[in-house]
């Protein structure tokens, strides 16, 4: 699978026959594997270590989104339980308002 950039760019590819590939980030060319200049567009291509940068980035880039939708799901489900327990509090209200009256609940 390609690792994408915040661009849209992939940068390296599964192999093929055996050989692992890249691709150009000035053109998208498919190329060899520690190739540092595109044959189509004539790009410089980053070296492995910016490459291993970018995807340690994307990682934590990653999981930040994941962790802040999970915040998100989190505060949502936290929201609909103090709705249900405003609304537990109210009937619980109601009932005792209903038997000091000495009158019966309408529902």
């Amino acid at each position: 699978m390609a690792d994408i950039l915040a661009d849209g760019c992939a940068l390296s590819g599964s192999s093929f026959w055996g050989e692992s590939m890249t691709f150009c980030i000035g053109c998208g060319q498919r190329l060899a594997q520690g190739t540092r200049f595109c044959r189509f567009c004539g790009s410089q291509q980053p070296d492995e270590q910016v490459l291993m940068l970018l995807r340690n980035e994307a990682q934590q880039i990653q999981m930040r989104a994941q962790t802040g939708q999970q915040q998100q799901i989190n505060d949502q489900n936290l929201a609909q339980m103090e709705q249900m327990r405003r609304e537990a509090e109210f009937a619980q209200q109601q009932r005792m308002q209903y038997q000091q009256d000495g009158q019966q609940p309408r529902w």
